[in-house]
């Protein structure tokens, strides 16, 4: 059984630590938005999580190679036959953020997603030197996101309500380890990466009063894609 402790960090977006809003980034003085021409070559190819080489997906003949940055809500896409397993794109990266490349695999009819290599992706570089990356999609893996809530009587109750220090949380595949995440409070989601395919997902608390648990089932997509199960109650 793989076990691990999630631990979690104060993480400021738009406001410090200390609940004081952030000072805003310096201007970029004299810095155009976009970075010179970039020229990148991505390379993808499709493979299980042993590492043994997969085709593409029969009727998934689309890899869309995608640039995008942390502060645009849209990506610059460029499809190409997935059976090519590369190809060139110019860009002009963003000389204020990151920059990632990843890649996607889909029906061109319909649109239908099978996998994707996971974002942001790879970093370049907003300097115009050529760019050239591997980017793989893992067929028989897949990632399960998971909340839950507290509840006593049929009302709603917070950790220290319940006096609940840490929740956990089981990741069950049909094949494979089980994956135990030991969530401190007041949090109530996490997720795993399993192999795809059934699982479940268990999760439970206890204090000095009791202890509750509950689970629900679900399927874990392939090639990299998420699903997150419905909001689980554990009633005490």
């Amino acid at each position: 059984m793989t076990r691990r402790l999630l631990i979690v960090g104060c993480i400021a977006l738009g406001a410090g630590c200390d609940g004081e809003s952030a000072p805003e980034p310096p201007p970029d003085v004299g810095s155009p938005p976009n970075g010179a021409p970039t020229s990148v070559t991505a390379r993808w190819k499709l493979m299980t999580a042993a590492g043994e080489l997969q085709p593409c997906p029969p009727g998934f003949d689309v890899a869309e190679v995608m640039i995008t940055s942390s502060r645009q809500i849209s990506s610059f896409v460029t499809p190409f036959p997935c059976a090519d397993g590369v190809g060139m794109v110019t860009t002009h990266p963003s000389n204020r953020d990151s920059n990632g490349v990843f890649v996607r695999i889909s029906r061109s009819l319909g649109g239908e997603v099978f996998g994707t290599s996971g974002a942001p992706g790879v970093l370049i570089s907003p300097t115009g030197t050529p760019f050239e990356t591997t980017l793989v999609v893992i067929t028989d893996r897949g990632s399960v996101g998971v909340s839950w809530t507290f509840t006593q009587a049929g009302m709603p109750r917070t950790c220290e309500e319940i006096g609940v220090m840490t929740t956990q949380v089981d990741f069950i595949p049909s094949t494979g380890l089980t994956v135990t995440e030991i969530v401190p409070c007041p949090y109530f989601q996490t997720g795993a990466r399993l192999p795809s395919g059934p699982a479940r997902v268990v999760i439970s608390a206890g204090s000095a009063s009791g202890s509750a648990s509950a689970s629900s089932d679900v399927v874990v997509p392939m090639g990299g894609l998420s699903t997150t199960v419905a909001p689980i109650n554990l009633s005490f």
